[in-house]
């Protein structure tokens, strides 16, 4: 019963880990500045195009 309890927790948090970084990958798109930097004066060096 233990080793079973011990694999269905690791398991639970393996899910939710992941599943938190997948959420959070799709938030974070790279070479673009949010409205704060661009005011601070802060400029993209890669656009990813030019």
């Amino acid at each position: 019963m233990g080793r079973q309890m011990i694999f269905v927790t690791v398991a639970s948090l393996v899910l939710l880990t992941s599943a938190s970084f997948a959420q959070s990958a799709q938030d974070n798109k790279p070479n673009q500045l949010t409205a704060e930097e661009k005011a601070a004066g802060w400029k993209l060096l890669f656009d990813g195009k030019t």
